[in-house]
């Protein structure tokens, strides 16, 4: 009995169930996963306002590993545009990344309602070309830092899509140290988190989670070698955020708070992991899903873009004109970023894909 169980397990937790090679790539289920990542972050940045089991358990799973998990997604879809139609790449990009940008600025600066002197114009004009976090350290749309980021991995996709495989992998892995370096800084030295960074270092910092995204679609050959590259980095944060967190109670005596609170903190975070990777790997299985589920996982994918950048100050107006229910923050923001999506987005797909 043994010895038909264990080859049956060792199989099935292999990758060679997936077809790496296909183009045929269940795009819907890569939008669930974006919208369940954007609720995540919402529902973090939702703790500010309140302290309620749900939206804790929600956050439970890791806004920053959901963070990467965008960064990965984005990497991919880019790898994967630029490599089977390159005409018109950067004219794609501005049409899907403007409109809902300038939408959410505008929408943004409505309810924060800043003082409009020269500075002000100064930090617009910073935010409208993404210079935000290279020039200043903070952005109008706090989100967007993540945001800005990616935008510049997408300026560099045409020239980072020349280099070779194996020089690609370098830069992920100088990336990743990078990070490895930085975050012993952020717990030794309190070196700011990564959306309070300017001079470009999150280009340095992150971008390794986007890269093996870009490598994983733009190198086809190579797939298999590059999905388990994408296990081991996220085993391996995980893996560090432990150890430094058992060093930090260490230090202060307090192993027992790592035994019962943080420990309890990390199984969200590597559920989350987990929920990543299989989602990012189903999206190549040849099962397809039923046609109204790849409707509804599409539009909820839509809305995640709005989603992510529209939350924060919608829970401002929401906090300013009383609302008192953690729901009707989460709603508004949710319906905000359909009417965005219906009205902006939605009408740029359109113009772009003619």
């Amino acid at each position: 009995m043994v010895q038909r169980v264990l080859p049956f397990l060792k199989d099935k937790l292999t990758l060679i169930h997936y077809n790496f090679n296909s183009d045929n790539i269940n795009w819907s289920v890569l939008s669930i996963l974006r919208f369940l990542l954007s609720f995540i972050v919402a529902a973090e940045h939702l703790k500010k306002y309140f302290n309620s089991n749900i939206i804790n358990t929600i956050s439970w799973f890791g806004a920053f590993e959901a963070i990467l998990g965008f960064l990965l997604i984005s990497g991919f879809s880019i790898g994967s545009s630029i490599t089977q139609n390159p005409v018109g790449y950067f004219k794609r990009r501005i049409y899907r990344i403007y409109p809902v940008y300038i939408t959410c600025l505008v929408i943004s600066i409505t309810i924060y309602k800043p003082l409009f002197d020269v500075y002000f114009v100064y930090l617009l004009l910073i935010n409208l070309f993404f210079l935000n976090h290279i020039v200043i350290n903070s952005s109008i749309i706090g989100p967007s830092w993540s945001l800005s980021l990616e935008v510049w991995l997408y300026t560099l996709a045409p020239y980072i899509r020349k280099l070779s495989y194996k020089i690609l992998l370098s830069l992920i892995l100088f990336s990743f140290t990078s990070y490895l370096i930085y975050t012993i800084g952020r717990s030794i030295w309190d070196w700011v988190y990564f959306s309070g960074t300017q001079w470009g270092i999150n280009l340095i910092l992150l971008s390794f989670m986007w890269l093996i995204g870009f490598v994983f679609a733009i190198f086809k050959n190579n797939r298999k070698e590059t999905a388990n590259y994408i296990i081991y980095l996220f085993l391996m944060i995980f893996s560090y955020s432990i150890l430094i967190q058992f060093a930090y109670r260490l230090k202060n005596n307090d192993v027992r708070l790592f035994l019962s609170n943080d420990l309890l903190a990390f199984i969200g975070k590597g559920v989350l992991i987990v929920v990543i990777l299989s989602l990012m790997y189903f999206s190549f299985k040849k099962n397809k899903l039923p046609s109204k589920v790849r409707a509804v996982f599409n539009f909820l994918g839509d809305i995640s873009y709005p989603l992510y950048l529209l939350h924060l100050p919608v829970y401002e107006w929401c906090q300013f004109n009383g609302i008192s229910r953690w729901f009707s923050y989460l709603g508004i923001s949710i319906l905000l970023s359909i009417v965005v999506y219906l009205v902006v987005d939605f009408y740029s797909k359109v113009r772009s894909s003619n």
